[in-house]
């Protein structure tokens, strides 16, 4: 149920409302649709599809407008991220069989509609859960001995990761190694568990000085101001809302369902119950990268900021752990599936504002060059001064439509 209200606000609407979703799916457009004579693409652009960081996007939409318009292909790959987002509580629910079930891990959901999504960083959004299974796979590979199928997981894994973004890679590089140094069952190899993070760490490192030509000059440091550092956390909680009031009924209702977990966890470890330490340790370290790292980092922009969906993410996967009776479990759930639905509310209103370009886009001619300009791009109902430029790319759609 909770999936079907995650798919929900993706396909209700005509623009789903993802800031840099457009333009990325406009690449995506002309790589698909290059050779096409119905196009002139070739007079304005050069298509340089390469394999690497940042093309796993291009590469299966551009694959799945083989097959159907580019716009239902855009829905379908945030669809895919919404299933890989179930695949991880039904992961936790394995990890539970013989305990109360994970009702935590239900917050995954709500916890699907982050701050980053809401600026569409399209490679980035899907390398996040794509992270947390990594993560957690290389967390089962340090609990058992060694094994090839163990090995042959994690590069999966960790080359979907390089196709999508390299700052989930750096994150998986140190939670990996974090996994590494901490204390290993019988039986385990720490030689072994190191391999995956030291080949990927070796991998970025190759890519990086070999692909970015100013990899060497100096490097700026810039921070937010620690208050708005916190700010900026607390928006999942707050309706995507501050600096003009916080929705109070959404600020409630992540209250009430972060109390139950709370109270839940203080319930398992009074039992006996043992927490997992080293989801915990993860939760830890990017909530700690989250509020230490600059905001921007040389030409990397939203350095930190890119953690904050990491860290809810490690958050509700470690609440899985919480014991819960069956109301108080229950009660979880539908506090989940309000937080949805709060979510998707408040995305159909800002496509409704995407959703004006359509009567301009519809008096426009075909394969004209266009001069954008957008006068407000700030939206109405997300926070102005941590969503400025929400509608900046929203004229891509008249290429798309």
């Amino acid at each position: 149920m909770l999936t079907i209200l995650c798919l929900w606000p993706i396909w209700a609407v005509a623009f789903p409302p993802l800031q840099d979703y457009p333009q990325h799916l406009f690449l995506a457009h002309v790589n698909a649709t290059y050779s096409d004579p119905a196009y002139n693409w070739p007079q304005h652009y050069l298509a340089t599809l390469k394999t690497g960081p940042y093309m796993l996007f291009y590469l299966i939409v551009v694959l799945l407008e083989k097959v159907m318009p580019v716009i239902m292909a855009g829905k379908v790959f945030l669809t895919l991220y919404i299933l890989l987002m179930a695949g991880l509580t039904l992961t936790i629910r394995r990890c539970h069989l013989s305990a109360p079930p994970p009702w935590g891990s239900l917050l995954i959901f709500p916890l699907a509609f982050h701050q980053m999504y809401f600026m569409g960083f399209t490679n980035y959004l899907f390398s996040i859960p794509l992270l947390a299974f990594a993560i957690l796979d290389h967390q089962r590979f340090a609990s058992q001995p060694p094994s090839l199928p163990a090995f042959i997981r994690q590069a999966i894994l960790i080359s979907l990761l390089l196709l999508c973004h390299p700052f989930t890679i750096l994150v998986y590089i140190v939670l990996a190694s974090a996994n590494t140094l901490v204390s290993l069952p019988p039986g385990a190899s720490r030689k072994a568990i190191s391999i995956p993070p030291t080949l990927t760490a070796a991998l970025f490192l190759t890519w990086y000085f070999t692909t970015l030509p100013n990899a060497t000059d100096k490097m700026p440091l810039l921070w937010w101001h620690a208050s708005e550092t916190l700010r900026y956390y607390c928006l999942m909680f707050t309706g995507m809302r501050w600096t003009d009031g916080v929705n109070w009924p959404t600020l409630a209702i992540w209250t009430t369902a972060i109390g139950l977990v709370i109270w839940g966890g203080i319930r398992a470890v009074r039992k006996g119950a043992s927490l997992p330490r080293r989801t915990g340790l993860a939760f830890a370290l990017t909530t700690a990268g989250f509020f230490a790292l600059p905001f921007w980092a040389g030409q990397y922009s939203y350095f930190n900021l890119r953690m904050a969906p990491i860290s809810y993410l490690f958050a509700a996967l470690f609440a899985g752990s919480s014991r819960l009776p069956r109301w108080a479990g229950l009660s979880l759930a539908a506090l989940s599936a309000i937080l949805v639905a709060q979510s998707a509310n408040l995305q159909a209103s800002v496509a409704r504002e995407t959703a004006e370009i359509k009567p301009i886009i519809a008096a426009m001619e075909s394969n004209a060059r266009i001069l954008p300009m957008t006068f407000q791009t700030n939206s109405a109902i997300l926070d102005r001064h941590f969503f400025p430029e929400t509608h900046s790319h929203d004229h891509f759609y008249y290429h798309l439509i």
